[in-house]
């Protein structure tokens, strides 16, 4: 982060912290209850199957996730790393919210909302990485 001012490497950090605690966060909750917080966004997993592949890919995957980038912030040498994995889980929800509604599914203010969230996101690390970061 040498050749990133200070207020970029303060960015990309807080950028960071936010992240990881709210994936962390929504992974622990996932893990906890999946069906409760399924559905808060209107998911409502059918069988025992469903409540498991919840319960793994939001409660277990974000939590990685958060936690991933919780390493990464934790020391400087890792926040590139942190913000490229984040670009890329950004964009690859963006993407997959969008694929959806050009498949022709309707989105609600929550999803609309979620995909904006997304693509801010995205557009925050990317900016972060052409400020300077390398992996």
């Amino acid at each position: 982060m040498a050749n990133a001012g200070r207020f970029m490497d303060v960015f990309a950090q807080v950028l960071l912290w936010l992240s990881a605690a709210s994936f962390a966060g929504i992974g622990l909750l996932f893990l906890y209850d999946p069906v409760r917080w399924a559905s808060t966004v209107d998911v409502e997993p059918t069988s025992d199957v469903g409540r498991v592949d919840l319960r793994a890919t939001y409660g277990g995957g974000f939590l990685a996730m958060g936690l991933f980038w919780l390493w990464c912030v934790l020391d400087e040498s890792r926040v590139a790393a942190g913000l490229w994995s984040m670009s890329l889980s950004y964009g690859a929800l963006a993407l997959g919210r969008s694929l959806g509604w050009l498949a022709g599914h309707r989105l609600d203010g929550k999803m609309w909302f979620f995909l904006a969230f997304e693509v801010v996101a995205l557009a925050a690390c990317v900016w972060c990485i052409a400020s300077g970061f390398e992996a």
